[in-house]
């Protein structure tokens, strides 16, 4: 077991340590003066706009106000549906500041300008978590204060500008946020393998695991942070916006949308502003890397980024290798880039290499993996063959104050006591530490926990005190005919590089599956299914036989079906990860392609598209004629 030394935090700066996030909010609003912190908004058609802190503040007590107004109280559930925006920043601490509990969920592009759906994401966490209002855009809320309860899970909705309106330039004079070990906000998992799960977070986890990684990062006063991450997810909302509230830095966010349209936006920003800390996901080093044209980086800098975490999702030596080899010429340190391992139930971070230090790999044996769960070292000269040959990148150890422990995926020994593995021995992630959740918002389970130990359901090993991430256990696959264990992401990097492929959009899995059981908790399988997002106009039979040669050359593999499928019809998360249980789930029932599922579907989107203006106005009177005799 790895344990680091816990960090002395009873001050920062010299000065008391916050004891919640108003309290830092607070702190920070007030050093503006002399230091002049403020937060960069550029949004996703290339608009920027500046603010201080002291004025997020006061908008965020404005706020405050008009939820009193609409008789919330302390520990009332609001969910916020907004893009990055100081609209969210005012929602999102207004929300705080009266005691009430944040619930951050996506917002829908597909909805976006539409009147509120009750079959709404955000209806739908509403009834999960219990929740009271919606804070969303001004073009979707229409700004009503009690709301129909026909379906409707909210007593009112109300847009930022409509409640700014309610309330003067006089803000909330004492506000009344949190404690600190009660619930500050809920967090959504992402939902990878089922539907997401609210996390309940404390300031005090919060703020632990925000120090924890402050003291990883080496955290300094001139540092800037620059991000494209949505607020909706743990990585942006704690990572960066948190983070950068604790520590009292200057922060750059970028819409995510302008990210995926322009990626370069994302270099232009660290360099524009001098960014030093700026994370991602796996995925977007890739995307990076081949979205960015020659022509676009003209004048670019990025010598002032000084760590780029990579993490949310597993971490692949080649696509930082091939980062860090395009943007070295525009001043890119390899150095910086740094692997992160964290997951929503624990805050966010959990594990970190160090920065300023070449990124670990270890280079080990994959059929040895792959048939006996040890990660076998490949001797010097290298592998025999290329499928014996795979590369694993650190993710480094334990963050102070936490702890890590690899167990057996069966969790348990028959006393009920968590049953560690060796060293190179491949079992299920658990840590522990002052952040992690010891329950979920809603009765539907979730992740468990022994012992303080939190399962994460991860596949890692450890090896020379440095733990490395293979695979989630839930998405394993463990073939019939000859025992072997297939990792998904593993194959998936492969399908993504044949020409014809989406990037990102490829889903494995096993069928014709036995009930997983405590004895062998992986089910074991007939066939093996790659399904795979084509380009249009690809040829699929084409695309489908180089993939088979490309599985076959590089790790002898042969599945028993490569499914060619449309754009978009691979089920992923908001933030991008596939999920392959409902892939799964489409494929066995025979509607894994859009085309299936939706038969003349363009063809209705196009009649909807006429109609929509004359509906939208029918709707408008009918929805004020409801309200009118439910209010």
């Amino acid at each position: 077991m790895k344990t680091s030394r816990p960090e002395d935090v009873a001050t920062e700066g010299g000065r008391p340590v916050a004891a919640t996030l108003w309290d830092a909010l607070e702190r920070l609003a007030s050093a503006e003066g002399d230091r002049g912190r403020r937060v960069t908004i550029l949004d996703r058609e290339g608009g920027r706009e500046s603010r201080g802190w002291s004025r997020i503040l006061s908008s965020a007590l404005r706020v405050a106000g008009a939820l009193e107004r609409l008789d919330v109280e302390a520990g009332d559930r609001i969910v916020i549906s907004l893009p990055t925006s100081f609209e969210f920043l005012s929602a999102f601490f207004g929300v705080m500041a009266v005691g009430a509990v944040p619930v951050i969920v996506p917002t829908s592009g597909r909805s976006h300008g539409r009147r509120f759906s009750v079959s709404q994401p955000s209806a739908q966490t509403g009834r999960e978590v219990g929740a009271c209002g919606l804070i969303r855009d001004s073009e979707g809320a229409h700004s009503s204060r009690r709301a129909p309860r026909i379906r409707d899970p909210f007593d009112w909705r109300a847009d930022v500008d409509a409640l700014l309106g309610e309330v003067s330039a006089d803000p909330l004079e004492r506000p009344a946020p949190t404690p600190p070990d009660e619930t500050a906000y809920l967090q959504m998992t992402e939902g990878t393998t089922g539907r997401p799960r609210a996390v309940p977070l404390s300031d005090a986890k919060i703020l632990a695991n925000i120090r924890a990684m402050g003291h990883a990062f080496d955290v300094r006063r001139d540092d800037v942070g620059v991000s494209w991450i949505p607020l909706h997810n743990a990585l942006g909302l704690v990572g960066v916006l948190l983070f950068g509230v604790v520590h009292q830095l200057d922060l750059v966010l970028i819409d995510p949308a302008r990210f995926l349209q322009r990626p370069v936006s994302w270099l232009k920003a660290i360099s524009t502003y001098d960014g030093t800390l700026s994370p991602a996901p796996n995925f977007a080093f890739d995307y990076t890397t081949r979205r960015c044209r020659e022509s676009d980086l003209q004048d670019i800098d990025l010598g002032s980024w000084r760590i780029a975490m990579n993490g949310g999702e597993p971490v692949r030596g080649q696509h930082m290798d091939a980062f860090a080899r395009r943007f070295g010429p525009y001043g890119l340190d390899d150095d910086i880039l740094t692997p992160v391992y964290g997951l929503s139930e624990a805050t966010l971070g959990v594990c970190s290499e160090r920065p300023d230090e070449p990124v670990e790999m270890d280079a080990i044996n994959r059929r040895v993996l792959e048939r006996t769960w040890t990660a076998q070292p490949l001797p010097e000269q290298g592998a025999s063959s290329p499928p014996e040959r795979m590369h694993l990148v650190s993710v480094g150890q334990p963050l102070s104050g936490y702890e890590v422990e690899i167990v057996s995926v069966d969790r348990r020994s028959a006393d009920g006591e968590v049953v560690s593995v060796g060293p190179r021995e491949l079992g299920e992630i658990a840590v522990r530490g002052p952040s992690v959740k010891s329950q979920y918002a809603d009765d539907r389970g979730g992740r468990p926990i022994h012992d303080g130990w939190l399962m994460t359901g991860d596949l890692g090993y450890r090896a020379d005190g440095s733990i490395y991430v293979v695979s989630r256990l839930s998405s394993v696959v463990r073939m019939r005919e000859d025992d072997r264990t297939i990792f998904p992401e593993e194959v998936e990097v492969f399908v993504d590089a044949v020409d014809g492929v989406y990037a990102g959009r490829t889903a494995v899995f096993g069928v014709g599956e036995d009930e997983a059981t405590a004895d062998e908790p992986i089910p074991v399988c007939e066939r093996l299914v790659v399904a795979l997002e084509v380009h249009s106009g690809a040829n699929r039979a084409d695309v489908a036989e180089s993939v088979r040669e490309m599985l076959d050359r590089h790790l002898k593999l042969e599945p028993e079906v490569v499914e060619c499928v449309s754009p978009r019809s691979i089920p992923r998360t908001k933030s991008g990860n596939v999920r392959r249980p409902i892939a799964r789930r489409l494929f066995v029932e025979g509607r894994l392609d859009r085309r299936d599922r939706n038969p003349g579907i363009d063809w209705v989107y196009g009649w909807a598209n006429v109609l929509r203006g004359d509906v939208r106005a029918l709707g408008r009177r009918f929805t004020q004629r409801i309200s009118d005799l439910f209010s």
